[in-house]
C-alpha cells in the first residue's frame, strides 16, 4: 500500500485518529470525538518523507524516514509524543520509498525500497529488525525499477512469525512479480510467479484460505484493464480473471472478501465501482453510488483489533470522516445487481441459483480433488521416506550389534590388560624388594672391601717399615763385624 495515504484508525475509547503528511512534509494527526468533529490539526514532526503506524495492545508506534536519511519512531504517552533515533539509512546516491512497518514476536520489523539517484535503475528492498535497542539490517531482493510501476512490493504478516513480500522488478519487456518468505529468521530464495506487460502498473495482495489473490491493472495502448490472479498456497497453480477492461481508468482498486465471496472496488470520480466474484467468473461491473455527489477518497485503515491488519478503504471526509467499509460496499453491489436482474422470473431466479450451486459445487469439487492428489503425493513421497528411514533402522540396529559384539571384545581384552598389568606391577615391588635387598648387600660389601683396603694398605706400611728396620740392622750387623776384625 502506498504511503501517501493518510492513515486511519479507531482507538478501543471509540476516537477515530487521522495521521497524514501535508504539502510541508510536516506530520499531522487530529482525532475525531463524540461530538462527530475533527479537532485542529496537530504536529508530531517536520521533514518527514514516509511513514507506517502499528497498534499493539492499544499503543500507537509510529516509523518514519526523514530529509536527514535517519529512521525514527515515536509513540504517545499520557497525551505526548516521545521519539527516539532507530537507525541512520543508507544515503550516497539513494531515496528512501515505501516504508511500512510490521510487529511479530514484540520486534518491529521495518521494511523500505531503496531507489538510486541520478538515473540508475537500481533498487534494493531492504528489511531491518529492531527490538528496541539494536537493528539488524538485510537485503531482502535488488529491484531494477522501472518508470511503468510506483509502488514495488507488498508485505504481509500471517501467524506463526511468518512473514511474506511481493515483489515487482523490470525484466526487459515484461515486469517480473516474485514472492519470498521470511521464516525463522531467515529469508527464503525469490521465485518469480508471473509477468506483467504495460504501463501505470498497480498490484494488490489479499490473502484467504488456502489461496493468494492478486489484481493487477494494466494499461496498454489506450485500454485499461484489471485482472484477477487466483494462486492456490499448497501446489501454486495460477488462474487468471479479467474483472474489467476499457478506456477509462480505474483509480485506486482494491480487493477485498466479505462472507467468504470475493469483490474488486475502484473509483471513478465521485463514483464506486464494484465486481463480485461468482462461480469462476467474475460479474459485469456496477455503479453502486450513482446518486452521490461528495468526493471520495482512499485511506490506509488500521485495524487495531488484529496486529498488522492494514488495508486500502474508500471514505468521504468534510467536518468529519466517513468510512465506506466493505460491508457497505458487498451489499449495495449485491442490491444492484438484485435490481438488474430483477425482471427475471422466480423460476428462472431459482434454476438459476441451482446452476450456480452446481457450478460452484463442481468447482469446490475440483480443487478437493487437486488437493486430495497433492496430498496423496505427500502421503506417497512420506511413506518413502518411512520406508527408508526403516532401512536405515535396520542398518542402523546391525551396526548396532556389531559394535556392541567389538565393544565387549575390547571390554574383554581390557580386562585381561588390567589383570596382567595388575600382575606386573606386583612383579615389579617384589623386583624393587630384591633390588632394594641386593643393593643394601652391595653397599655392605663395599664397606668391607674399603676396610679390607684399608687394613691391607695399613699392612703393606708395616710390611715395609719392618723390611726397613730389617736392612738397617744389617747392615749394622755387618759393619760392627768390620770393626772388630780391624781390632
Amino acid at each position: 500500500m502506498e504511503n501517501n495515504y493518510p492513515w486511519v484508525f479507531i482507538t478501543s475509547d471509540n476516537n477515530m485518529w487521522k495521521i497524514y503528511l501535508n504539502s510541508s512534509n510536516e506530520l499531522m494527526y487530529k482525532i475525531i470525538y463524540e461530538n462527530g468533529k475533527w479537532t485542529e490539526e496537530k504536529l508530531i514532526d517536520t521533514n518527514v518523507v514516509e511513514f507506517s503506524i502499528c497498534i499493539q495492545d492499544q499503543t500507537i508506534h509510529i516509523v518514519y524516514a526523514n530529509k536527514k536519511y535517519e529512521l525514527r519512531y515515536c509513540t504517545r504517552k499520557d497525551e505526548k509524543w516521545f521519539g527516539e533515533k532507530i537507525c541512520d539509512i543508507q544515503k550516497n546516491n539513494f531515496e528512501i520509498q515505501t516504508l511500512k512497518a510490521l510487529i511479530s514476536q514484540d520486534k518491529m520489523h521495518l521494511f523500505y525500497l531503496l531507489k538510486s539517484k541520478g538515473g540508475s535503475k537500481r533498487g534494493i528492498l531492504k528489511h531491518c529488525i529492531w527490538d528496541g535497542k539494536k537493528v539488524n539490517q538485510y537485503n531482502i531482493q535488488y529491484i531494477v525499477l522501472s518508470g511503468r510501476i510506483k509502488t514495488y512490493y507488498q508485505v504481509y504478516a500471517e501467524e506463526k512469525n511468518l512473514i511474506k513480500i511481493f515483489f515487482v522488478s523490470n525484466n526487459k519487456d515484461e515486469l517480473s512479480l516474485g514472492y519470498s518468505e521470511y521464516k525463522d529468521g531467515l529469508w527464503t530464495d525469490s521465485k518469480r510467479l508471473y509477468g506483467i506487460h504495460g504501463s501505470n502498473v498497480t498490484f494488490k495482495v489479499l490473502k484467504t484460505h488456502y489461496t493468494i489473490n492478486i489484481i493487477n491493472k494494466v494499461k496498454e495502448n489506450f485500454t485499461y484493464s484489471l485482472e484477477h490472479v487466483c494462486i492456490e498456497e499448497d501446489t501454486m497453480n495460477m488462474k487468471n480473471y479479467k474483472i474489467y477492461e476499457g478506456k477509462e481508468d480505474p483509480v485506486e482498486p482494491i480487493i477485498f472478501s466479505v462472507d467468504d465471496t470475493l469483490f474488486t472496488s475502484w473509483l471513478k470520480g465521485n463514483s464506486i465501482f464494484c465486481s463480485k466474484y461468482n462461480l469462476d467468473k467474475w460479474e459485469t461491473p456496477i455503479e453502486i453510488n450513482e446518486y452521490l455527489k461528495e468526493a471520495i477518497n482512499a485511506y490506509a485503515f488500521l485495524d487495531n483489533k488484529k496486529l498488522n491488519n492494514v488495508y486500502v478503504v474508500y471514505g468521504i471526509e468534510n467536518t468529519s470522516l466517513k468510512i465506506i467499509s466493505f460491508e457497505e460496499i458487498s451489499k449495495n453491489t449485491v442490491k444492484a445487481l438484485s435490481k438488474e436482474k430483477s425482471d427475471t422470473s422466480n423460476y428462472d431466479e431459482y434454476v438459476e441459483k441451482l446452476k450456480q450451486k452446481s457450478k460452484n459445487t463442481y468447482y469446490e469439487n475440483n480443487i478437493l480433488k487437486e488437493k486430495i492428489n497433492f496430498l496423496n503425493k505427500e502421503i506417497e513421497q512420506k511413506k518413502l521416506s518411512i520406508n527408508e528411514y526403516e532401512n536405515r533402522l535396520i542398518k542402523i540396529g546391525g551396526e548396532k550389534k556389531i559394535l556392541k559384539e567389538n565393544y565387549d571384545f575390547f571390554i574383554q581384552v581390557k580386562e585381561n590388560i588390567q589383570k596382567e598389568l595388575e600382575n606386573a606391577k606386583d612383579q615389579l615391588e617384589n623386583y624393587k624388594l630384591f633390588i632394594n635387598k641386593l643393593q643394601g648387600s652391595l653397599d655392605k660389601k663395599e664397606k668391607n672391601n674399603n676396610r679390607l683396603k684399608q687394613e691391607i694398605t695399613y699392612l703393606m706400611k708395616e710390611n715395609l717399615k719392618v723390611k726397613q728396620e730389617l736392612e738397617f740392622e744389617k747392615n749394622k750387623s755387618i759393619v760392627d763385624k768390620l770393626f772388630k776384625k780391624k781390632e
